[in-house]
């Protein structure tokens, strides 16, 4: 019997190994530019290998923008390497992605928001749900029983807030925009709601839905498309019903 296939982990492997768990489905190109920037393809791929022989990750296969792409999620024996070292303790056990170009997109857009010096942090859903430090704190709790698809904590020269971001890259029943925005309106730890729409189309049912309910309560849905958010090279403005804008810089 062969002895089983085991590597000693480095310090960009555990970092490799929590960006997968915090953001559920991650490209192989996405790792690649974001852990091996002065490194080749082939380079990143090899070590990719490696955790995939080792169990630390899994690896599964897409259609995205057009493309068969190479997508890796992180395995039971992954988490328990994270948590080892993690800043939050992982509790939770739903790490997996149940929409891979979703989760795909959501990387795109952390590594946008990431440049923004409001951002003083980023919480992912899967943070949001599976770290007790954040599920069963006061000011991120909200987000994690409303399924943000991510929190933002956000440090200006006056005030600090959260706020939760949402990625709408298909369209929904406005039922179900509905739904989500009572939520968010009854919650008080969420302070502004910034959606990342598709469309056109998404964006227009989004505004009637926060119309419908939130029009006797101060405006705190903002949305943005997509292709304007990602041509942004300088601050990032979303807009809210009533034609205010508020600047992410």
């Amino acid at each position: 019997m062969k002895a089983k296939r085991e590597i000693v982990l480095t310090s960009r492997d555990f970092e490799i190994l929590q960006f997968v768990f915090e953001q559920r489905a991650v490209s192989c190109k996405q790792l690649a530019q974001r852990f091996f920037s002065i490194a080749s393809f082939q380079a990143a791929h090899a070590r990719l290998e490696k955790l995939i022989t080792t169990n630390y990750l899994e690896k599964f296969y897409t259609l995205w923008n057009d493309t068969r792409t190479v997508v890796y999620g992180i395995t039971k024996k992954g988490v328990k390497a994270v948590g080892e070292r993690y800043h939050y303790q992982i509790t939770g056990e739903n790490y997996k992605s149940d929409s891979i170009n979703h989760d795909l997109g959501l990387v795109v857009l952390r590594e946008r928001l990431e440049k923004v010096k409001m951002v003083a942090n980023y919480f992912s859903e899967n943070m949001l749900k599976n770290c007790s430090d954040l599920s069963g704190s006061e000011k991120y709790r909200e987000f994690s029983v409303v399924n943000s698809d991510a929190a933002l904590a956000i440090d200006t020269t006056k005030n600090k807030f959260q706020v939760a971001v949402e990625y709408e890259s298909s369209d929904k029943k406005k039922s179900r925009y509905i739904k989500k925005l009572v939520d968010y309106y009854f919650s008080p730890s969420v302070a502004l709601v910034l959606y990342v729409c598709g469309n056109a189309r998404i964006e227009k049912l989004i505004r009637a839905a926060d119309l419908e309910i939130g029009g006797k309560h101060k405006a705190k849905v903002f949305t943005c498309l997509e292709e304007n958010f990602h041509k942004s090279d300088g601050c990032l403005p979303f807009t809210n019903r009533n034609n205010a804008i508020f600047k992410l810089e």
